[in-house]
This record gives structure tokens, sequence and C-alpha cells, in this order.
């Protein structure tokens, strides 16, 4: 089966965000953001995000929670998907740089990492895809 890979933050495709060292499943659906405007817009004027949910920005060294709701947590990867940056609990109105190299960035809800285990430890991850509504 071929996955669609123009996956967008309303489409169909998402992903299952995987440690590869435990195998653990860290988040059940992340959907990707391409293109200007929905990286720009990312998670901004969202009530909250669920918690078993994150958004992928591809192509980003850097982002931003101005105009955001809640404060959330960040992994940013390079791209071998491993772990150059992992921050907790960033509020709204900040903005966090990523070390050379990242290549993308998963937000997700705060409280993600630490109950992971992922701010003790950087790993690789696995992003596996997943057709939702058949």
């Amino acid at each position: 089966m071929k996955t669609d890979t123009r996956a967008t933050i309303t489409g169909k495709c998402t992903y299952t965000l995987v440690d590869s060292v435990t195998g653990l499943t860290i988040l059940s659906s992340v959907r990707v953001a391409k293109g200007p405007v929905e990286l720009g817009i990312g998670l901004i004027g969202k009530r909250s995000l669920p918690v078993d949910c994150g958004l992928m920005l591809i192509g980003t060294k850097s982002i931003h929670t101005m105009g955001m709701r809640f404060p959330i947590d960040v992994l940013m990867l390079d791209n071998g998907n491993r772990c150059l940056l992992a921050r907790e609990n960033v509020q709204p109105g900040r903005v966090v740089f990523g070390p050379s190299g990242v290549v993308s960035t998963i937000e997700m809800p705060v409280g993600t990492l630490r109950r992971h285990g992922l701010l003790e430890r950087q790993g690789k991850f696995i992003l596996n895809p997943r057709i939702e509504g058949g």
C-alpha cells in the first residue's frame, strides 16, 4: 500500500512517534504541517492539544509560541530522526532555537517528554505512517 507523503495538518495521513530504544509509542497521532501558511500558523489559536497527539513542522530550525494559549513540549530532530534538543513546558510567547542540524520539530502536549523519560536521554525516533478513516 502506497502512503501519501503530502500529509497536511488537515489531511488523512498521520504518523505514530515511536521511541526506537524502548519501542514504546510516544504519540499515536502526529500530523505534518507543510507549506508556509501551515508552518506559520501551527498551533496558534487552538485551545489545547489532545494528550496523545502532536504536530510536526518540517524544515524548521526554530519555533515560536506567540499567540498560543497553552504550553507545549518540543522535540527537535535531525534528518535521521535523532533528537538534538528536547525542551519541556515551553510557555506561550516564547521562541526556541534549535542547534545546527535540526530539520524538523514535533510539538506535543506538555508533560509528554517527562512522562516517557525523554529529558534524561535523547534518542532516535521512528515515524510510522498511519492512514485514518480507511
